[in-house]
């Protein structure tokens, strides 16, 4: 795989190498380098193809996590970690995210592989990897635009010896790390990546007595199911409810909620201000991160009465900067025991 070849020794130069100093000005410009870029893509397949002999062009689909102590001397290297339990956990503050290319080829930044840094803020430990505070947790993930741009180079350049295009890895059940079948078939056919967030309000009365059952007690799920990722605390969901209505709030670790008062009328969220629990109209519900595939929920106890459905406006930017907003009516969903 010539992207990956070639980033073998800039990898292991950039271990070798210590963070300047722990802030986030000077952590945003430490040269780490990327999985594979479309600069280094394109490069490649034009020596492949001078070499006029068939050939497979491997472009890469996983993430890695790098761990900094807090001296910033590399402690670990990750390639299974998944990113979305990275960017919930309520103990890593983000820090830095942007594009590893200012520029490239096509002109625009959604070409590039994402890297987020996470300032550890307390004792925690990130499927088996312990950290601790003051350290450094640096994730880099490719996006489906940035596979798309790799694959759409090699298509351009490879000429007649290309043989095909090797994605790796393939997730399987239980690989979180890399990007999903959806957002490689998306990307491979050269199509752009899709927001989409569905929303649901329902109640959870398994094992529950009739009159749990028909307590005020609602679940709200919110889940990715586009292929395109969320820009991290860039996703807001607002629930239009009944004056009065919210009960209580139950704090959410991968979630932000906020009560809010929409004044005007029902059909617009707009004017809105900070208010009681009591007085509030609009619940604004803000995932901490919102990847494909990932699935965030909170629980709420709301009296919604005669109401059967509930007015929603979604807002949410994606990694590559794209602004995604749909307004939806959800039919609240009533479980039987």
């Amino acid at each position: 795989m010539p992207a990956a070849v070639d980033n073998v020794a800039a990898f292991c130069e950039m271990c070798r190498t210590k963070l300047p100093n722990e802030s986030a000005s000077a952590f945003s410009d430490f040269p780490i380098c990327p999985i594979s870029s479309v600069r280094s893509v394109s490069r490649f397949v034009t020596q492949a193809r001078e070499v006029d002999k068939p050939f497979y062009a491997g472009l890469a689909a996983y993430s890695y996590t790098l761990l900094y102590n807090s001296a910033g001397a590399l402690v670990s290297v990750r390639g299974d970690i998944d990113p979305a339990v990275i960017s919930s956990d309520p103990d890593l503050e983000l820090v830095d995210q942007r594009p590893f290319e200012q520029s490239t080829t096509s002109g625009s930044l959604a070409t590039s592989e994402r890297r987020y840094a996470y300032r550890v803020l307390a004792e925690t430990v990130i499927d088996g990897l312990a950290l601790r505070a003051g350290e450094l947790l640096v994730v880099d993930t490719p996006t489906a635009e940035s596979l798309r741009a790799s694959s759409r180079a090699v298509r351009e350049l490879a000429g007649e010896k290309l043989l095909g295009i090797c994605v790796f890895r393939l997730p399987l059940d239980k690989d979180p790390a890399t990007l999903t079948i959806a957002q490689v078939v998306t990307a491979l056919a050269d199509r752009g990546a899709r927001a989409k967030v569905d929303v649901r309000i329902f109640s959870e009365s398994a094992g529950r007595t009739e009159e749990r059952a028909a307590a005020n007690e609602w679940i709200l799920e919110v889940k990715n199911s586009g292929t395109a990722d969320s820009a991290s605390d860039k996703t807001i969901i607002d629930l239009k409810v009944p004056p009065g209505a919210l009960q209580n709030l139950m704090p959410a670790t991968a979630a932000g909620i906020e009560t809010l008062c929409a004044l005007g009328n029902n059909s617009t969220f707009s004017d809105r201000k900070t208010c009681s629990q009591r007085r509030a109209n609009l619940i604004r519900f803000k995932p901490r991160a919102l990847r494909v595939g990932q699935t965030v929920k909170v629980r709420l106890l709301i009296d919604f009465g005669l109401q059967t459905t509930v007015p929603i406006l979604v807002h949410m930017q994606t990694d590559t900067g794209e602004q995604y907003e749909n307004r939806l009516e959800v039919a609240t969903e009533r479980s039987t025991p």
